[in-house]
């Protein structure tokens, strides 16, 4: 406990931030054997459930920051997931799609990912469990 009284299992930040860690680390390892890691799963999942999305649609819909979201697609384009393209609508902005290959992943992964929803959906939701574990 600090000084003040203030422990970190008071401050909700910090326990919604390791909630966050456990759930990763949870879907991580449901996932792993696609090769996916848990960010890479639900960019493939949002651009999968858009037609052509911008890359800020992805932003959107996945809350990463566009530096991180830029990153990742550049690597997933690179390992042959994601095709990147100007638009059709606006020549400044890039839309991505799903490769043939990036589809496979994604169906291939999805079993797992909904393992891991319901690991997390039986008993393990409460924060205190999911942090200590």
């Amino acid at each position: 406990m600090a000084k003040n009284g203030t422990s970190l299992d008071d401050v909700v930040v910090h326990l919604l931030h390791r909630v966050s860690q456990r759930a990763d680390d949870m879907f991580a390892k449901e996932v792993e054997v696609t090769g996916l890691t848990p960010r890479q799963f639900a960019v493939l999942l949002a651009v999968a459930r858009h037609d052509d999305p911008s890359q800020p649609a992805v932003v959107e819909s996945t809350g990463l920051d566009r530096s991180t979201l830029a990153e990742m697609i550049r690597r997933m384009v690179k390992k042959g997931l994601l095709q990147r393209r100007r638009s059709r609508l606006d020549a400044r902005a890039y839309v991505v799609r799903l490769t043939e290959a990036g589809q496979r992943a994604l169906k291939s992964s999805e079993p797992q990912a909904q393992r891991a929803v319901a690991r997390g959906d039986q008993g393990e939701t409460s924060a205190s469990i999911w942090i200590r574990t």
